[in-house]
């Protein structure tokens, strides 16, 4: 492993590395038995490619002998002696001097650093303590406190270091002592019997009389500097149950559990930051896996799946509810009134989703933060902490996109979960927001992988240099950077990785079936997710929801026409599609791959599909027309729905494999169709009309699209974009930066029902609209209701209030600091 910052230099030669040959021989005493109170000099380096002990230099990283160090010498003669290194300055390679009985005969030599009256030798052994109490140094090792061994033949001692431990620092002012303690009762202090192992390693072999707990002291009798590093030596070994952490001020004992097990490896100091804020304990690479994992484990909970809602996914609701191409549904109205109120625009600060996806997102920031801090300077984390750092820009995009200028929490904050209070400051421009994501994504885009081949499905749950690039690309749109996002774009296009799946296995894409495959750039991993369990995990946390609220609600249904497509969900119905959308749609694609995985006809829903009954699958489509067997039969008929169902996010069998209604397949955050759309759009914008063609044609040509583009332009990428992005969280956001909000001031007003006359007959008055222009041609119509104006709702887009998000209420409680957004 590469030195860690702060940490070591390797200041051996290879021959050194078992710490105990080299060439250069000592000058014998000729003939004779052995004399005595020879002088001799060693010359002393640290052999460890690990961390190591005493002086840290300036740069942060080198470590060097101090001056007047001592050790003790020890001869398997018998003889012992304290030996003074000769250096007047602080170097990497010093020299020793003692006496000690020499021999033409066998004889080795063993030292131990550093020098104690009580240590002694056995011939196999040195007995050495590592003491309880410790003195700390800032941003160094506290003196004569690291114990190492060497063993020799020669003039040259390569000392190998017998401890590990903790670096560690705190941001509470006052801190005098810091304890750690094994939460089962193992020793890390105390003394021991040290040998070598077959390899020339040291090894503890004997522990008798040792301590549980290590108390580190701050220097000078005073208090531990804010944010400075300091180190604590424990013995090697696993403890179990983890370790306790007690902090002491003048006024204060605070004592907080690390409450898994920790293996103190020998050489090797685990970050323990801010052990005033109970921060994880990370010492080896089984736990940077760990940590890692959980910056994804963090990613699916907080921001694609759950949030911290019972049922439904912010985030999804957020960034699709809002727009003009979808309707709010459901049973009547005022029925699943958190995506209504989105919906229609007559949210608050209140609102529940707005208040899920902000407070969700800054609690997976925080956790990002708090890793971050931990492994910042960890050479084997480089991974975790690139991959880190794009997780927490993708959610800053989000921020930005949906309130413009949130506060900018870039270090952990402890208070944040318990108090909502958000650190960071408030930036003056929300393109501000997005450049940010394109340096910390363009900062780590080396430190991450590739996807290995369109094949690669492991490469699409990471986060590769492939959606790095796309989210640069796309934050560098969103700030107008239009030639930045084209060449960052034009690297996801040209790496080869990513292909559109053939228009056959378009509606793949938005199924389990899909999952990984060579359109998607990056995916929350849903289905493989082994830390979620299904039933206190899925079921608790939005699929269950998510399956329920989008399905068609088919228990008003004569008979369920889908239950094939659904596994059975008898849905909720709660979200309808515009008649105008539906139709300019189809009028584009026709029979599209694309418009039949997105879009049903209530024509083909009813008559079209299958059933899981004899009688109705014995009809043609024809008798069905006129059948009742078939057909919308409650007399409430199906609120917020149009002559077009959506058909996209209905959730199949195959979808929730485990039980009917959990939706297991993976939350998709880019896939390769993006990337080409907002390719196009960058090359519109800075005019390479001839890219945009291209990647605008791909994708018409894809779709199975009856349209595909002569010329392109600004108006044909927005309804392309349209089409084949409905419901992936695009719209809401292209409408606000095009300035193309005119629908949604509208949102709310008029609300389609939808009707099956053979059930339900027009009443007098009503505001019909057939489905092919008169009754006679008709079966289903609808009826505009305005519910929500007739309630005294104040519904639609308002200019100067609805571009941005509100601050949540107990956001807005807890920061007085912050400000909110206009128009709230």
């Amino acid at each position: 492993m590469k030195a860690m910052k702060l940490n070591y230099m390797i200041v051996c030669a290879a021959a050194a590395l078992l710490g105990v040959m080299s060439c250069t021989r000592l000058e014998m005493v000729p003939g004779g038995p052995a004399s005595e109170g020879e002088t001799l000099s060693f010359t002393a380096v640290w052999a460890d490619n690990e961390e190591t002990k005493t002086t840290i230099q300036s740069d942060g990283a080198t470590v060097w002998w101090n001056v007047g160090e001592d050790i003790n010498m020890f001869s398997t003669l018998g003889g012992s002696a304290m030996f003074t290194s000769t250096n007047t300055e602080p170097k990497a390679s010093v020299t020793f001097t003692g006496q000690l009985p020499v021999s033409t005969g066998s004889n080795e030599f063993w030292a131990v650093y550093p020098y104690n009256a009580s240590n002694t030798f056995d011939g196999s052994h040195v007995a050495l303590t590592v003491p309880q109490a410790q003195t700390a140094t800032a941003s160094s090792f506290a003196s004569r406190l690291f114990p190492a061994v060497a063993r020799t033949t020669d003039t040259n001692l390569s000392f190998l270091n017998v401890c590990g431990g903790a670096v560690f620092s705190v941001t509470t002012e006052g801190v005098q002592s810091v304890e750690f303690r094994s939460r089962n009762g193992e020793s890390i202090a105390g003394p021991v019997t040290v040998g070598f192992d077959s390899e020339g390693y040291p090894v503890v072999e004997s522990r008798q009389g040792g301590f549980n707990t290590v108390i580190v002291s701050a220097p000078n009798g005073k208090t531990f500097e804010k944010n400075k590093k300091y180190y604590a030596v424990f013995l090697p070994g696993t403890l179990s149950a983890g370790l306790s952490v007690t902090i002491r001020t003048q006024y204060m004992v605070a004592t907080k559990n690390i409450d898994h097990e920790v293996t103190v490896n020998r050489s090797k100091f685990g970050r323990l930051l801010d052990v005033d804020q109970g921060l994880y304990f990370a010492i080896d690479n089984a736990k940077i896996e760990q940590d890692r994992q959980s910056l994804y484990e963090t990613f699916l909970l907080k921001v694609a799946s759950r949030g911290s809602a019972f049922m439904y996914s912010p985030t999804r609701m957020l960034f699709n509810m809002c727009g003009d191409d979808v309707l709010a549904a459901g049973a009547s109205f005022g029925d699943q009134e958190f995506q209504a109120s989105l919906n229609e625009f007559r949210y608050d600060p209140a609102n529940e989703v707005v208040r899920n996806a902000f407070v969700d997102y800054y609690a997976a920031i925080n956790e990002y933060n708090r890793l971050l801090a931990i492994y910042a300077d960890e050479p084997a984390a480089t991974t975790l902490v690139a991959e880190g750092r794009v997780l927490r820009a993708y959610i800053y995009f989000l921020l930005a996109a949906g309130w413009g200028t949130p506060p900018l929490m870039e270090t952990y904050n402890p208070d944040f979960l318990t108090n909502y209070v958000l650190s960071g400051e408030q930036k003056a421009s929300q393109s501000y927001y997005y450049e940010w994501v394109v340096s910390e994504c363009e900062a780590v885009r080396s430190n991450l992988a590739e996807r290995a081949s369109t094949a690669d499905v492991q490469g699409v749950y990471k986060v590769t240099q492939g959606f790095a690039d796309a989210l640069i690309g796309k934050a560098n749109l969103f700030a107008r950077n239009y030639s930045k996002a084209k060449t960052a774009l034009q690297r996801v296009i040209d790496s080869g990785k990513y292909a559109l799946v053939p228009g056959p296995r378009y509606w793949e894409n938005f199924h389990i079936q899909g999952d990984g495959n060579e359109e998607k750039v990056f995916e929350a991993n849903l289905e493989n997710e082994v830390t979620t369990n299904i039933w206190g995990g899925l079921n608790q946390h939005s699929t269950w929801m998510e399956s329920n609220l989008w399905n068609w609600r088919t228990d008003r249904f004569v008979a369920n026409p889908v239950h094939t497509y659904t596994g059975g969900v008898t849905g909720w119905g709660s979200l309808g599609v515009p008649q105008w959308f539906g139709e300019k749609f189809y009028a584009n694609d026709g029979d599209s791959y694309r418009f039949k995985a997105t879009f049903k006809h209530i024509d083909d829903a009813v008559y079209g599909m299958e059933y899981n009954d004899a009688e109705i699958s014995a009809l043609n489509y024809e008798q069905r027309k006129t059948s009742n067997l078939v057909g919308i039969a409650n007399t409430n008929g199906l609120y917020g729905q149009s002559f077009w169902l959506p058909y996209k996010q209905l959730v199949r069998a195959e979808d929730a494999p485990s039980s009917p209604g959990l939706r297991q397949n993976n939350f998709t955050i880019m896939r390769y169709a993006e990337v080409l759309l907002l390719y196009a759009e960058a090359c519109l914008q800075s005019g390479d009309h001839d890219a945009a063609k291209d990647a605008i044609n791909s994708l018409q040509q894809r779709a199975g699209s009856k349209t595909v583009s002569s010329s392109v332009s600004m108006d044909v990428l927005r309804e392309e974009k349209s089409y084949e992005l409905w419901l992936e969280g695009s719209r809401w956001l292209d409408l606000l930066r095009w300035n193309n909000t005119n629908r949604v001031t509208q949102a709310g007003q008029d609300v389609p029902s939808l009707y099956d006359k053979l059930f339900r007959a027009p009443a007098s008055g009503e505001s019909v609209t057939w489905e092919n222009g008169t009754e006679a041609a008709s079966r289903f119509y609808t009826v505009n209701s305005h519910e929500a104006i007739n309630k005294g709702y104040q519904v639609g887009f308002q200019v100067n209030k609805h571009e941005r998000f509100p601050y949540p209420e107990q956001i807005m409680q807890a920061n007085p600091a912050l400000t909110q957004n206009p128009g709230w």
